[in-house]
């Protein structure tokens, strides 16, 4: 397995490969800058040591959605393609919020969308060398982090489409600011064709919603969440205020409706008048709300399933689809 650019195609050119003839092993030196002896894009981390790996493995490895990734067809959409430009989660409405965790990087959460940015060492050819492609030896498992940086930058594929994506990258601190547009796209192209079984199993799929993922956590993972968003109290409590006022709102209403109807059997019958139609008037109120009360949750159920039923299908057909392709 070997590098899918390399050191005249690298966007940069940072680091460079020191052999050691003897013990047979290669470390990294920094080109640009003689003293300087971090990693690019991170000053926190000092090449050759334990750290860029440590790194590597919290910052690159999506190890919950690889292992789920035979189920994840029931989330969302099996194609690594359902990613939207950067240009277009805006128009969506959506928030575009940079993080480091791969774990988040293209899951969407009411309207904020998580992207994470692709580390100048990334671009390097010599850090590819070293630390991603596969030896057979080490204190990681190189093959699952090329998979899992090689998915990475092929999501970017999709999510840099034109000119204003560029920009937009750039703008959100997504890409370096050194590099032009038109060396990005043709650096991005060579990852665009990679098959799939050279990327994490995650980047099988494209955007996904973190909400429906917390919601098949519990049979998936085997945890309560995938990832919790809402650290107080307040605000993971406050979600389900809207369900729970609108189930109380309906139990008022029928015992309001039942209610009536009870009465108004209690009373004695009343044949003529006025005061009789009222009385009949008021039974058969009564019985109305009760009846459209059940049509609407009827109606919202039907709906819920339909709804549910269709994404079902359509995941469905997505998957033989792609065991037919």
């Amino acid at each position: 397995m070997a590098t899918v650019f390399t050191e005249t195609q690298q966007l940069n050119s940072q680091l460079k490969v020191v052999e050691d003839p003897q013990a047979k092993i290669k470390t990294l030196q920094r080109s640009d800058h003689p003293n300087a002896t971090t990693l690019p894009g991170n000053h926190f981390i000092e090449l050759n040591t334990s750290a860029v790996s440590d790194h590597l493995h919290n910052t690159l490895l999506t190890s919950d959605l690889d292992r789920i990734a035979p189920h994840l067809w029931i989330i969302a959409t099996q194609s690594s393609s359902s990613i939207t430009p950067i240009h277009e989660q805006l128009v969506l409405g959506r928030t575009i919020v940079v993080t480091e965790d791969a774990r988040l990087h293209l899951l969407w959460y009411h309207n904020k969308v998580f992207l994470k940015p692709l580390p100048p060492y990334l671009l390097s050819a010599a850090f590819w060398d070293v630390h991603l492609i596969p030896r057979g030896s080490g204190g990681y498992n190189p093959t699952a982090l090329y998979r899992a940086a090689a998915g990475l930058i092929r999501s970017y594929t999709h999510l840099v489409r034109s000119d204003r994506d560029f920009q937009l990258a750039v703008q959100h601190g997504l890409l370096p600011t050194s590099i032009l547009p038109d060396a990005f796209a043709r650096f991005i192209a060579r990852f665009s064709g990679l098959p799939n079984n050279a990327v994490a199993p995650r980047f099988h799929f494209g955007e996904m919603r973190l909400s429906r993922l917390n919601s098949w956590a519990p049979i998936l993972l085997r945890r309560m969440e995938y990832m919790d968003l809402n650290r107080q109290y307040e605000e993971y409590f406050t979600r389900y205020f809207p369900v729970l006022l609108f189930g109380f709102g309906v139990i008022a209403v029928l015992l309001g409706a039942m209610q009536v109807v009870l009465a108004v059997e209690a009373l004695p019958a009343v044949q003529h008048g006025a005061w009789g139609v009222f009385v009949g008037v008021c039974k058969w109120t009564a019985i109305g709300v009760i009846i459209s009360v059940a049509a609407v949750i009827v109606g919202l159920l039907g709906l819920f399933l339909r709804k549910s039923t269709d994404e079902i299908i359509f995941a469905v057909r997505t998957l033989m689809r792609g065991k037919d392709g």
